[in-house]
């Protein structure tokens, strides 16, 4: 099965981490999701910038639409920030269909409504991913199929679980686990 392509708009701080944690746990999630995912292309604002990640196999271009428009890119992943680019570049994917990943709370909250409304009509999935900062939590994922939200995982600080998945929930971070028990999976990935 072919892998799965992303174009990344933006490839500063965050942008060079995804790619680097890709790449450093390729082979884990090509066994879990049952296909590869590379980063094929970018979008920088200056592409003779260094950056913080290996940029072999990344197409490197100043114009965010080349990646949203490019028929071999099937996931966007739009981490310019601000409102104006990246609400047309988030638009421009899901109407091709294009499922998108964003951590952009102000496009969310300005434009959210029509932002799924879109994906909804397309078939497109919307992924916000947002970094909380509170020492107990992870990462915070809601992932959105045009209006709905799908709930996993624990609610902050209370360390149960949440109920059944309703719409408009968010998933919330589980607390960060300790370290692996000696002999476990964990630990030997860990080492």
């Amino acid at each position: 099965m072919e892998p799965i392509r992303i174009g990344m708009l933006g490839l500063g701080t965050v942008g060079a981490s995804a790619v680097n944690v890709l790449r450093r746990n390729a082979g884990e999630i090509a066994r879990r999701a049952g296909r590869g995912i590379e980063v094929t292309r970018a979008a920088v604002r200056d592409p003779g910038r260094p950056r913080g990640c290996d940029l072999a196999g990344i197409d490197l271009t100043g114009d965010p639409g080349a990646v949203v428009d490019d028929p071999g890119i099937d996931v966007v992943v739009e981490l310019i920030g601000g409102t104006d680019v990246a609400r047309e570049a988030v638009l421009r994917a899901i109407r091709q269909g294009k499922h998108v990943v964003t951590a952009n709370k102000a496009l969310v909250a300005l434009h959210g409504n029509e932002v799924f409304a879109a994906a909804r009509s397309a078939g497109a999935i919307i992924m916000l991913t947002h970094r909380v900062r509170e020492p107990r939590m992870n990462t915070a994922v809601a992932r959105i199929e045009g209006s709905s939200c799908a709930s996993r995982g624990r609610s902050p600080g209370s360390g149960s679980s949440t109920s059944t998945p309703t719409e408009r929930q968010v998933e919330w971070p589980l607390p960060k686990r300790g370290p692996p028990p000696a002999g476990s999976r964990r630990h030997e990935r860990a080492r």
